[in-house]
């Protein structure tokens, strides 16, 4: 009787992995199916006024308080495999009042520079650039 009801619970455990199973698959399938494509043609849009970090903290309350946060790396290999995909036209880059250390951006740039290389647009974007910052002035040029 003890053999029994082993059995029965093997298969009972078996019947219900099996429909787990099946359900993961169902979910991935639909997720490859209808979510993530990318469309024939798109223009990429960078937001750095948010701010980078190097790599995920350690510590996993920081990494849940950091989800938002995006990776330089992330950013430099996305621009370099955008820079080789036929379906991206072009780079639009919000840019703005954000802490980012000059490493982080000299490392972007030179990805944003590599992507203009490839004959695609890369424009910045910025509600302001800054007050009392001394520009430029070329109004004698003209």
């Amino acid at each position: 009787m003890y053999r029994d009801d082993q059995k029965k619970g093997r298969s009972g455990c078996s019947v219900i992995f099996f429909i787990l199973l099946i359900t993961v698959i169902a979910i991935g399938l639909y997720y490859w199916l209808f979510t993530g494509r990318v469309p024939k043609q798109v223009v990429l849009e960078v937001d750095f006024e948010q701010g980078m970090i190097e790599s995920a903290p350690d510590d996993g309350l920081a990494r849940v308080l950091m989800t938002k946060k995006v990776r330089v790396r992330d950013v430099v290999e996305a621009l370099q495999k955008a820079s080789q995909d036929d379906r991206v036209k072009g780079l639009v880059a919000r840019v703005g009042q954000s802490r980012v250390r000059l490493a982080q951006v000299q490392e972007v740039r030179d990805a944003i520079i590599a992507f203009r290389a490839s004959g695609k647009p890369a424009i910045a974007f910025a509600e302001t650039f800054g007050e009392g910052v001394a520009t430029a002035d070329r109004s004698e040029e003209y």
